[in-house]
């Protein structure tokens, strides 16, 4: 966490805040009021992957076209958030603060480990309270003792967003989604397994030949040795190539094309991409500059790629 000792304002954005006075820009907190948030334990690595996944976990939360997604590592996996830019906007117009003074953005579920005790939001009839891991906002009448601090007190935590001021990323659907996921999962056990074979059969190539080199001096010659390597050295070009075309196909997915299908086998793999027909020209272009066979259908891209 970091101190709360900082020449900018902290606003914990709800309902019942009155005006914010002041100039400058402020670090926003939102509130349970304004975000959905769902904890998910699914195998995933890396944010850009659970990212995607996000509007497919939190369909509930609204129209994925007007939301903004974020997702924060938790301890057993992952948390999502969805809020709407936009509504955020206007409410802070509405206290006296507009976007552009925003400068970090932060989700009031970051200050769970500091929430042992209620704190008071502006205003003094709501609460900050932990309720089974989840921040929640309570009316001050229904804790048994009034909290004695506000929540800007809180330190900041480390992790911080960026305000996106109405632009939204695009997401996938469910199943697109977890295609994707189970991917990267696949190949990049696959590639990390690999590597430790590669690693010890390079060992055992590099042992085996000094043993030879000194039973047959003739082998001591440079050229002699360069062979024996380019013949017996474990080399990663597939699987190198493995993650090259998976890369590719995603590159192929944006907010205006969607992946529908992918299948993939130990030869290769097939995959069609939706697109509307101004994008499937620069499609087509993208992948075969990546080494993939393409075919324009009527609704899309239908692309074949093998692992070589």
């Amino acid at each position: 966490m970091k101190s709360q000792a900082s020449e900018r304002r902290v606003v914990f954005l709800h309902r019942n805040m009155p005006p914010v006075r002041g100039q400058g820009s402020v670090d926003l907190v939102l509130t349970p009021q304004f975000y959905t948030m769902k904890r998910d334990d699914l195998p995933i690595r890396f944010a850009f992957q659970a990212r995607k996944l996000a509007p497919s976990l939190l369909e509930e939360a609204g129209d994925p076209e007007t939301l903004h997604y974020e997702v924060l590592r938790d301890e057993n996996g992952w948390l999502y958030f969805a809020y709407n830019p936009e509504e955020v906007e206007g409410f802070l117009r509405s206290k006296g603060v507009e976007p552009h003074r925003i400068a970090r953005l932060y989700f009031a579920q970051q200050f769970a480990p500091h929430l042992q005790r209620p704190v008071l939001l502006s205003g003094g009839t709501q609460a900050l309270s932990l309720v089974e891991d989840t921040v929640t906002i309570l009316p001050v009448t229904l804790l048994h003792d009034r909290p004695d601090r506000f929540a800007e007190s809180l330190p900041i935590p480390e992790k911080s967003f960026a305000f996106p001021r109405g632009v939204h990323p695009a997401g996938l659907g469910k199943r697109e989604a977890f295609l994707l996921i189970l991917a990267a999962t696949i190949f990049g056990g696959a590639w990390f397994i690999q590597g430790l074979n590669d690693a010890r059969s390079a060992d055992r190539i590099r042992e085996e030949l000094s043993r030879t080199v000194e039973e047959h001096p003739t082998l001591q010659s440079g050229p002699v040795r360069r062979n024996i390597l380019e013949k017996y050295s474990t080399i990663d070009k597939r699987q190198r190539q493995i993650r090259q075309k998976i890369r590719a196909v995603g590159s192929l997915v944006s907010k205006e094309t969607k992946l529908r299908e992918l299948e993939m086998d130990e030869q290769g793999f097939r995959a069609f991409v939706e697109a509307p027909a101004s994008k499937r020209t620069t499609l087509r272009q993208m992948a075969e500059e990546a080494g993939l066979e393409t075919a324009v259908e009527s609704r899309g891209l239908r692309i074949k790629g093998a692992w070589k």
